[in-house]
């Protein structure tokens, strides 16, 4: 399943980008978030990696993901 939304932040990249990757924060912009953890050990840069489990219509999903460049190193 694929999952796509789209929402317009009047931030510059790099700052949406940093406060997303805060897995604390999770649950403030996503709902249904329930547990959201990092799964690397060490300091949070490029590849470390986390899930989240998220809670919507009765069903229980677990996403992985893994850290890349910042959208400032990009540019």
């Amino acid at each position: 399943m694929n999952l796509t939304a789209t929402i317009a932040i009047n931030r510059p990249a790099a700052d949406v980008f940093d406060y997303v990757m805060e897995v604390p924060h999770d649950a403030q912009w996503r709902s249904g978030v329930v547990e959201a953890s990092f799964t690397s050990d060490g300091p949070i840069g490029v590849n470390t990696t986390g899930f989240d489990r998220i809670e919507a219509n009765g069903r229980s999903m677990v996403s992985s993901w893994t850290k890349r460049d910042s959208p400032s190193k990009r540019m």
